[in-house]
């Protein structure tokens, strides 16, 4: 079952960076990169989730990941404190 966890949240991570980098590209193109439309899936494109506020949440869910972190690192050091 570990294992199973390790898979998903590895894969998460994985479709998480791919979605980001679209939504960057996408972004890009908007400013007039000049780089070659590259699309993931034509269908799901714009009417699931528009690139900027892809990005916007992806960079929620990174200051999420990093007030967690630190939460974790002050509960692990209260515990060994208490030993």
């Amino acid at each position: 079952m570990a294992e199973q966890s390790t898979f998903f949240g590895i894969a998460s991570q994985a479709m998480r960076r791919i979605l980001i980098n679209y939504a960057n590209s996408r972004a890009a193109q908007k400013r007039g990169s000049g780089t070659p439309d590259i699309t993931l899936a034509e269908n799901l494109g714009e009417s699931f989730i528009k690139p900027d506020e892809l990005i916007d949440l992806d960079e929620a869910l990174n200051r999420l990941e990093k007030k967690l972190m630190n939460a974790k690192v002050k509960l692990l050091s209260i515990g060994f404190s208490l030993v």
